[in-house]
């Protein structure tokens, strides 16, 4: 089969205190180059770094706690349309509530066209430089509102069979209740931004 030249670019924020992500994480192995990036704080201002450090035809975004599953790169390749979409929403744990956080989303990004960035949105470069990238306003929902000027632009995205697992921590960090607490909380947030509510508003309610 064809190899396809792969640039791996590990986005960074010297200012962070968290423990960086190491480039070589990522192994620069025959066709893949991998370059650390640094970008101010903020995830629209580091996504556009990143991109502007891109060479190739296909951007594609990927959240440091999601992981691809096997297969992942032919499914992209053979997909009908690649100016824009994501994978299918999963979440690493077993459990009821998780496999209804996972239908939620598959719902979400199919029938709404809005997937979230934990599902490794793609899109053309043209089609990013012509949108002028992601919101570099210090917010909140940075993917979901660039979501929404891809589908205005380019109408609803592909969502590839393949599968985009992200972790399960965040629903579980704060007690027994968290989970279902955070599934809410998700909802109520996406009908606020679907109603125009300013997203700096709904950043503080959902803190």
């Amino acid at each position: 089969s064809e190899t396809v030249p792969e640039l791996v670019l590990v986005l960074d924020d010297r200012e962070s205190t968290r423990a960086a992500l190491d480039a070589s994480e990522f192994g620069g192995v025959g066709n893949r180059q991998v370059i650390k990036v640094f970008g101010p704080r903020g995830r629209g201002r580091q996504m556009n770094r990143g991109a502007e450090a891109a060479t190739g035809d296909i951007l594609l975004f990927l959240h440091c706690d999601t992981k691809l599953e096997e297969g992942w790169l032919e499914a992209l390749i053979n997909a009908p349309d690649l100016r824009w979409g994501a994978f299918t929403a999963a979440i690493d744990e077993a459990g009821t509530l998780f496999r209804l956080a996972e239908s939620f989303g598959c719902w979400r990004s199919r029938t709404l066209g809005l997937p979230y960035g934990d599902q490794a949105i793609f899109l053309t470069g043209g089609l990013f430089e012509k949108l002028g990238g992601y919101s570099e306003e210090p917010s909140f929902m940075e993917d979901l509102e660039f979501a929404s000027r891809l589908k205005k632009e380019a109408g609803k995205p592909v969502i590839i069979a393949a599968r985009a697992f992200t972790s399960a921590r965040g629903w579980k960090q704060g007690g027994a209740f968290s989970g279902p607490r955070r599934s809410l909380k998700n909802l109520f947030a996406l009908i606020a931004f679907l109603l125009g509510v300013d997203r700096e508003k709904i950043r503080i309610w959902y803190q």
